[in-house]
């Protein structure tokens, strides 16, 4: 099952990959084999992921719009080989969203 290892908020995304990871071994985080750490800049418009034992990093960037925090959870499972299926993962945040109000979505 993938899941999300840490959260990272307002990182400065122009440290690249290497300053990204080292902020991953500074705080001790355990990293497994799918496992994913996640970094949301400050503007909220830049997400950057790690895949745990690939280590390869995934990137979205929305121009000018931010992305909605609740998306986060939902993103490992839309997560492909080189991207990142938002769309999906905010349809499954809004599914589950109206789901907890008791809507059925159309």
């Amino acid at each position: 099952m993938n899941k999300i290892a840490h959260f990272f908020l307002c990182v400065d995304m122009r440290q690249g990959h290497d300053g990204l990871w080292a902020q991953v071994k500074a705080k001790r985080v355990k990293v497994k084999p799918g496992d994913y750490v996640i970094f949301l800049n400050a503007k909220r418009n830049i997400v950057k992921m790690f895949c745990g034992g690939k280590e390869v990093l995934l990137s979205y960037k929305k121009d000018n719009r931010v992305i909605d925090p609740g998306v986060i959870p939902h993103l490992p499972m839309h997560c492909g080989g080189s991207e990142i299926n938002m769309d999906a993962a905010i349809k499954e945040m809004l599914l589950e969203v109206l789901g907890r109000r008791g809507k059925r979505p159309t």
